[in-house]
């Protein structure tokens, strides 16, 4: 079996980074490549599910990501003008070896005051 050294990570977003960090502490070269020559916001925040927060905490992130959001247990689907269309809880862990991993929602921008 060979042993990989360097890998080229196309995309500087959230998957490519997160990749990029765990690929590193494993030891291999990294190098990352992303088109656009500055980040910018798309939508008004990220909603992170169980096993997204798992990787998240293995990397070291999730904590400082969960000062700036807040946990849910489900969502609320609403129309245009804002009526109430579905509540989705969040699923339940399955299995004998399940761990709770808190849903979170993490704005992209600062709350206000």
């Amino acid at each position: 079996m060979t042993s990989v050294r360097t890998v080229l990570v196309v995309g500087g977003g959230n998957s490519g980074l997160t990749l990029a960090t765990l690929l590193a502490r494993a030891g291999v070269s990294i190098e990352i490549v992303e088109r656009n020559l500055q980040f910018v916001v798309l939508g008004s925040g990220i909603t992170l599910q169980g096993p997204a927060a798992r990787v998240l905490q293995e990397v070291g992130v999730l904590d400082e990501l969960r000062r700036h959001g807040y946990e849910f247990t489900g969502l609320r689907l609403r129309s245009v003008d804002g009526r109430a269309l579905a509540d989705l809880p969040s699923a339940p862990p399955s299995g004998p070896t399940a761990r709770r991993w808190p849903s979170c929602s993490l704005p992209l921008r600062p709350r206000p005051g």
